[in-house]
């Protein structure tokens, strides 16, 4: 039998994208369903992304293949 790949987390792959030096940047997930209802100042919220700590990228890079 093959080897089974692990999918990736659908989730994480909507929040996250890994820079080519191997950092990992993530936003919020949802910012842009609804946003006609939300208050500006939280939709922009959603925009400003922050890197991965590495523990958690220590945790998820199995997620994110």
């Amino acid at each position: 039998m093959a080897k089974k790949t692990q999918k990736t987390h659908s989730g994480l792959k909507k929040v996250a994208k890994i820079k080519p030096n191997g950092t990992v940047k993530m936003t919020k997930a949802g910012g842009n369903h609804k946003s006609g209802k939300k208050p500006t100042n939280i939709t922009r919220r959603y925009k400003k992304s922050s890197l991965m700590s590495t523990g958690d990228y220590k945790r998820l890079k199995d997620l994110m293949k």
